[in-house]
């Protein structure tokens, strides 16, 4: 005879502060929940010296397993912004989703963050460093186009994509 009041445990994706994802892995974890938090290894370059370094996968971001009616509950948490949804509703990851990560964890692999044309983005490293811009094209190298107000003038350059990150106002 199954019970009834068995609640079922369906995995999820919580969207982070920045830089909380093992904070809130182990607080996840501390309240009896499963959570995974996908890592990888990079090695840094600073001018005095190279160290490999783990970071998160998918920074961001943590994979919870929980009942439903938790979900407040994990929403509380300090450095938890909320669940990936769609259409208003936590999406619900099914277990092949966490096995394939867990496998691509496995192996040297690099996440790319994903940009549409239209977003605004600033320009992060080389000589263009500090200057906003709208990206206008994405092929093997992103195009941005900045903007010059007070002369009424744009320019678009080239920039790799790890050079960039997304603007949010």
């Amino acid at each position: 005879m199954a019970l009834q009041n068995t609640p079922k445990f369906d995995w999820h994706l919580l969207y982070t502060r920045p830089r909380f994802e093992a904070k809130l892995k182990k607080e996840i974890t501390d309240l009896q929940y499963e959570c995974y938090l996908p890592m990888r290894t990079v090695t840094r370059k600073w001018s005095d010296r190279i160290k490999k370094l783990n970071e998160p996968l998918f920074p961001g971001y943590v994979f919870v397993k929980i009942p439903r009616k938790d979900r407040y509950r994990i929403l509380l948490l300090n450095g938890s912004v909320g669940f990936v949804s769609f259409e208003g509703e936590p999406a619900i990851l099914q277990e092949k989703l966490i096995e394939d990560v867990r496998r691509l964890e496995m192996h040297d692999t690099e996440s790319i963050p994903y940009y549409s044309t239209g977003e605004k983005v600033m320009i992060t490293q080389g000589a263009f460093a500090g200057f906003e811009g709208e990206l206008i094209r994405i092929q093997s190298r992103l195009k941005v186009v900045i903007k010059i107000s007070p002369i009424k003038q744009a320019l678009a350059v080239e920039v790799d994509s790890s050079c960039i990150s997304r603007l949010v106002y």
